[in-house]
């Protein structure tokens, strides 16, 4: 039995991978910017190297590359002797997210079953996670790394023993997902907090927590802030609390909407009426202080908005319902949830709101991390979960096809 389920499994796998492979031949690009990152990855790579790699990293803040440099080495590594077989390699080492995200899911719910695994292919229906496998991509790889955090804070909280050892794979899975792409240091925030209020609380740990991600951080802070080689850090002056909290609110309310769909009676009308007048002063707020000044990016409903009337009506129309409806689904009133929610806020703190942040990572952290109801019973409604979130996606793919090949001045990301 176990071995029927292996090969159905291995199939799916290989279904899966494969639109990867097909996508490299007919070099797609659904995510619209991912060729145009690729381009600047190889000529940033000439420059790293160019006067020998300790000059490189030395002089990394005059390259015009807000990536990671060791993203960059690592690409090089990979494309340097054999471009097509590096990213065909790169396919494969972005594809290993599946694996790692099913056996969270398998520690979070408790279950080992074949929808569940199905699920875990997701992330290849993602155009934004496609785009950045076929065209090597911090973003992919960062991921992986960060989804191996998850699951090492999983085994060690849901575990009856206090294993160490995966608070500490826990901290370096963290740590090398911040070196390649350095936004998702902010979670070491979610677990700090949840390594110290948990029934498991053990001092020892705590501070071997604290002691680790204070060394393992140090190299970075001396590359950036004492050798002043500040790559990414200049872009931090354009980032408006307004405008990113809404752009966030309807972004994860748009990824948010097969689930809605899903299970309208419990979601749609449950009323909340302190909820409802932290919404109408919130939208109060937006409606005054809204202000998005980038040409590019800004997430589907902003986009919409320009591109319907070329003004942002429907941000303050759907503002409302988004903030309401992700208070309510996501239980902000949890403060585990509202740190997570805080940190996808946080995310976005350069001014330019790409929805690629927040593809697939929202609906990784919607179901390792975030404390939900609607997750509990999971199991139950697994198949139905599973259908929803892939017509959804292959909606999103269709739609990112349309955008880039009849509206090419449209873009949504």
């Amino acid at each position: 039995m176990k071995f029927t389920i292996f090969y159905k499994q291995l199939l799916i796998f290989i279904i899966f991978s494969s639109s990867l492979v097909i996508g490299l031949y007919f070099n797609e690009n659904l995510s619209g910017g991912a060729i145009y990152d690729y381009n600047i990855h190889k000529r940033t790579i000439i420059d790293l190297f160019e006067k020998g790699l300790g000059y490189g990293l030395l002089n990394y803040d005059e390259f015009t590359n807000t990536h990671s440099p060791l993203f960059i080495i690592i690409l090089n590594f990979l494309i340097s002797k054999n471009e097509l077989f590096g990213r065909l390699f790169y396919i494969l080492i972005s594809s290993s997210i599946i694996i790692v995200f099913y056996k969270s899911l398998i520690l979070k719910y408790k279950t080992n079953s074949l929808l569940l695994f199905l699920l875990s292919n997701f992330f290849l229906l993602s155009p934004y996670f496609r785009a950045y496998s076929i065209w090597p991509g911090d973003e992919t790889i960062a991921l992986i790394f960060f989804c191996f955090s998850i699951y090492f804070f999983l085994k060690y909280i849901l575990s009856d023993k206090n294993l160490t050892i995966f608070v500490i794979l826990n901290v370096i899975s963290l740590a090398i997902a911040s070196y390649l792409r350095p936004i998702y240091c902010i979670f070491s925030i979610f677990y700090f907090f949840l390594f110290f209020f948990n029934n498991k609380f053990n001092l020892k740990i705590f501070f071997l927590y604290l002691i680790l991600n204070i060394l393992l951080a140090f190299p970075a802070f001396y590359y950036v802030f004492v050798l002043d080689i500040a790559f990414f850090i200049s872009y931090f002056g354009a980032f408006n609390i307004v405008t990113s909290l809404a752009l966030v609110y309807l972004t994860i309310f748009f990824y948010l909407t097969p689930l809605i769909i899903l299970d309208i009676k419990n979601t749609l009308f449950k009323f909340n009426f302190i909820n409802f007048l932290i919404t109408i002063f919130i939208s109060i707020i937006v409606l005054i202080f809204f202000n998005y000044e980038w040409s590019s990016g800004g997430g589907f409903y902003y986009k919409l908005s320009q591109f319907l009337f070329n003004n942002n009506i429907l941000v303050y129309l759907f503002f409302p319902f988004a903030f309401y409806y992700c208070n309510q689904i996501l239980e902000l009133n949890k403060i585990r949830n509202l740190i997570l929610f805080l940190l996808l806020i946080i995310i976005e703190i350069d001014g330019h709101f790409y929805m690629e942040s927040y593809d697939p990572l929202f609906y990784v952290l919607f179901f390792t991390l975030f404390d939900l109801k609607i997750t509990r019973n999971f199991s139950v409604n697994l198949s139905k979960t599973v259908f929803a979130i892939f017509v959804f996606q292959i909606f999103l793919l269709f739609l990112k096809f349309y955008q880039l090949n009849f509206i090419n001045d449209f873009k949504l990301i």
